[in-house]
């Protein structure tokens, strides 16, 4: 029997404005941010995915220092750079100029900071996806989008938009986050059991 591979990503989903006002995300993204560097010292192994450019962006203006260690992070290959929009938006309402843009500033925010894009798409609480996604993601650089709703039978499918652009789509089987020990430990679960036409599979907490 061959073995499968269940890829543990460790990441933080922020709404930095839903609950909060701009300062309080804000802090939300340093505590965060200052908690995934204080981890990789303590982990030589634990690897880190953040979406959202304006979280760096703001990092970058307010806290220099914890910049510069992050940059160091991503150039060893343990922060991995995901999303390349400038945060993860509804995609209900927006326009497709507004979504273009966010491939626009995002990437190129990317590129100039880090030296390299986001090859991944990733807008896990979107309550909604419009059909021509993949042509954004796609002209914007990403060949993959990750996301969580709505769940389907078949997480992972080739996603064509009309236009014949297409992306390598997955929709997470648990949750894109968690807290404690027993969220955790059901993410495991519910990732495995959709394994069973699927040799690897990514399960994320944080």
């Amino acid at each position: 029997m061959k073995k499968k591979k269940l890829y543990m990503i460790g990441n933080s989903h922020i709404d930095p404005v839903w609950f909060w006002n701009w300062d309080e995300g804000m802090q939300e993204v340093k505590a965060t941010f200052a908690s995934v560097l204080d981890r990789m010292k303590e982990y030589e192994e634990f690897k880190f995915t953040s979406t959202s450019t304006a979280f760096f962006e703001w990092i970058e203006k307010t806290v220099p220092t914890m910049f510069e260690e992050i940059k160091q992070r991503v150039a060893e290959g343990r922060w991995e750079l995901t999303g390349g929009w400038f945060i993860e938006p509804d995609c209900n309402l927006p326009s497709g100029e507004a979504f273009v843009r966010q491939g626009l500033y995002g990437q190129r925010y990317l590129k100039e900071t880090f030296g390299k894009i986001s090859k991944t798409g990733s807008n896990v609480d979107s309550f909604g996806h419009g059909s021509n996604l993949p042509q954004f993601l796609k002209k914007s650089g990403m060949d993959n989008y990750v996301f969580m709703r709505p769940r389907l039978d078949n997480p992972v499918f080739v996603w064509e938009s009309a236009d014949k652009s297409s992306v390598n789509a997955i929709t997470l089987p648990g949750e894109y986050t968690t807290w404690f020990y027993d969220a955790t430990k059901k993410n495991i679960e519910d990732t495995l059991a959709a394994m069973k036409d699927y040799d690897k599979m990514p399960c994320c907490y944080g």
